[in-house]
């Protein structure tokens, strides 16, 4: 399917990524690799396939054992990113013994890992979010039963936390939440498994909002992941500070959560979208942070929904 303005993303995008250092999800390599070759098979322009081809042998070469662990910006993100390589048939599985490497740093001694992020910006739980992509989309190699411990690891610290009084960062319940919804997609047995963690997640919430640990973002991003639920606290919340919050800057700057998530942190008509995108290639061209982690990401949210641009 061709489409002028997805071509243009790619072809801006193309313009910026010799000068892209960074190899992370959100805000680099890795986030770049993953849309061109979604770009690539939605507009049949091969040369974007190659180029991603390119990138992900250079993030292979990146792996190091200093490497964050985060979903962000480190070894999480690459693992969730390869899982989806594989899964969606872009690469072949040779990449498992990438994997193999990512299960060792971030899967082995997990208790010890639960709070590593928590003095991130946005602290997430990382490990959890990469086992539940491998469990979903690429469990080929993952021991039996490591998903019934990871429920124990993290109802077990959620618990402590909450007799502490800890007030985790509404990023890392989201985090949690997410990790639940994605065991409870993979299979549904896992529905009751989660729930009590759902619970402590809910209870996790209002003390990251009492104690004001939390982004504007994440106050929505735990409304979307909790779609049948009505949180009168989040919602209070939300009101008294989205005064000058503009949605669409919102959708484009935290873009990444978007497909992370699988979400939408914003739903408006598809003109809008473009015209705000437009705005934004007007504005952002040869400005490297804003290419790698918005526009790759705003490129990624329409193929996935597939938008008639």
């Amino acid at each position: 399917m061709q489409s002028t303005l997805l071509m243009r993303i790619a072809n801006t995008v193309m313009a910026n990524y010799d000068n892209t250092e960074k190899v992370g999800l959100f805000d680099g390599k890795m986030g770049l690799c993953l849309f061109f070759y979604n770009c690539s098979r939605y507009t049949g322009c091969e040369y974007y396939a190659k180029t991603a081809s390119v990138l992900l042998d250079e993030v292979f070469m990146s792996l190091n054992p200093s490497m964050s662990p985060s979903v962000t910006d480190g070894v999480a993100g690459i693992g969730c990113g390869i899982v989806s390589l594989l899964h969606d048939g872009f690469v072949e599985p040779e990449g498992e013994d990438i994997l193999g490497h990512v299960d060792a740093v971030l899967l082995r001694d997990m208790p010890d890992k639960f709070l590593i992020e928590d003095n991130y910006p946005a602290p997430l739980f990382s490990p959890g979010i990469y086992l539940s992509y491998r469990l979903r989309f690429y469990p080929e190699g993952l021991d039996v039963g490591c998903a019934d411990d990871l429920i124990s690891l993290v109802k077990d610290n959620l618990e402590k936390c909450h007799d502490s009084n800890t007030a985790l960062h509404l990023s890392f319940i989201n985090s949690i939440v997410f990790v639940c919804n994605m065991l409870c997609a993979t299979d549904s047995s896992f529905t009751a498994k989660t729930g009590e963690i759902r619970h402590l997640c809910d209870l996790g919430m209002e003390q990251s909002v009492s104690n004001k640990r939390y982004r504007y973002c994440d106050l929505v991003t735990f409304e979307k992941l909790n779609p049948d639920n009505r949180y009168g606290i989040v919602l209070n919340e939300k009101k008294r500070v989205e005064g000058n919050i503009n949605a669409l800057d919102l959708w484009y700057d935290y873009g990444w959560w978007n497909i992370l998530y699988d979400m939408s942190l914003y739903k408006t008509d598809t003109d809008k979208y473009i015209n705000y995108v437009n705005k934004k290639m007007m504005d952002c061209f040869y400005d490297i942070s804003n290419v790698n982690q918005k526009l790759a990401a705003a490129g990624m949210y329409f193929i996935k929904n597939r938008l008639p641009l």
